[in-house]
């Protein structure tokens, strides 16, 4: 983004979600990003709901969002159901498919991890019909790759399932995989993260 211009929201609340305004190339856009640094940048209720506030706010403003994506999916589902969690998922999803039923310009990149449901409601291709770009480390795959190698019996000793789970990832979850599939529309170098961003902000807007 262009030097100095982010302006964060709701700074002290959902730390595992980063929302705010910022511009790119003078264009004034929304901003809602996973936090890896905090809590692995997992999805929980209140990262959900600062995240359709800050939709909210881009379909009133008509203002562009862009998703910067990486998390490990959701974290502590055991307690999600007693706070409505997947109510507000769904309108987390809700809220990024109305851009797409708007036409309205939505880019979104993967930058780490994209797992899990995560890996859908966060700005997904299928739900904005916009923009999709993941870096070349990027890891996406519908099921985190722990639970994916324990969930299909391929962890036959317990003492290399961290390495079982790597990987499954480079095989599966790489982003030429997610490309192959029609989930991203590019893989980039983080090198040229910016000049891409900028570019597809100016081919929607």
């Amino acid at each position: 983004f262009d030097a100095g211009s982010f302006t964060e929201l709701g700074g002290e609340n959902a730390k595992s979600m980063v929302t705010g305004f910022a511009t790119m190339n003078g264009n004034p856009v929304v901003v809602i990003a996973n936090n890896p640094s905090y809590k692995d940048g997992f999805l929980c209720t209140g990262a959900a709901k600062k995240a359709i506030f800050a939709l909210k706010t881009a379909a009133i403003a008509t203002l562009p969002v862009v998703t910067l994506v990486d998390g490990n999916g959701i974290g502590d589902s055991k307690n999600f159901e007693e706070k409505g969690f997947s109510r507000v998922l769904a309108r987390l999803a809700s809220e990024y498919a109305k851009r797409a039923y708007f036409n309205e310009a939505t880019i979104t990149v993967t930058l780490g991890a994209s797992y899990g449901t995560a890996y859908t409601v966060m700005g997904s291709k299928s739900l904005t019909g916009g923009i999709a770009l993941a870096l070349d480390r990027a890891r996406i795959s519908a099921m985190n790759p722990d639970s994916a190698v324990a969930f299909l019996d391929e962890v036959k000793n317990e003492a290399e399932h961290k390495e079982t789970a790597k990987e499954w990832a480079q095989r599966y979850a790489s982003p030429l995989e997610a490309a192959k599939s029609g989930h991203i529309d590019d893989i980039i170098d983080s090198a040229e993260l910016r000049q891409r961003i900028g570019a597809a902000l100016e081919m929607l807007l």
